[in-house]
């Protein structure tokens, strides 16, 4: 077992990376585009594991104000309190939103590679 744990280790990466990717698909390709002030930060606690998720305040396309966590953490808030961001959000679950930056692209990007990285490691090493 010893000698396969890069590719478990690998896959579990890979395996996180794409499904963030596919859970937020659908919003990236179809959410509706509005701006958004950040009111606060949730912190969420999964085994020792932690994220800060940003809590946004708009203005859906109906004109009722909502309140939605971001379905992207990390370890760090990305964005500061008060400060006026562009998300995306699910027209039919406006609680479902994610800030829309090219950049946090790698967020799914990094897990994959790093699955990969694991997985050359093992076939080398």
């Amino acid at each position: 077992m010893e000698e396969y744990k890069f590719i478990l280790i690998g896959s579990i990466f890979i395996v996180s990376g794409i499904i963030l990717y596919i859970l937020t698909y659908g919003i990236r390709r179809n959410g509706i585009k509005t701006k958004a002030i950040v009111k606060d930060h949730k912190l969420e606690f999964d085994n020792e594991d932690y994220s800060i998720h940003e809590v946004f305040e708009f203005e859906d396309n109906k004109g009722k104000l909502q309140h939605a966590k971001s379905m992207l953490g990390s370890t760090i808030g990305i964005y500061n309190k008060g400060k006026m961001v562009e998300i995306l959000y699910d027209e039919n679950n406006p609680q479902r939103a994610i800030p829309n930056k090219p950049y946090l692209l790698h967020i799914y990007i990094a897990p994959i590679l790093l699955g990969i990285m694991l997985m050359i490691l093992h076939l080398i090493g």
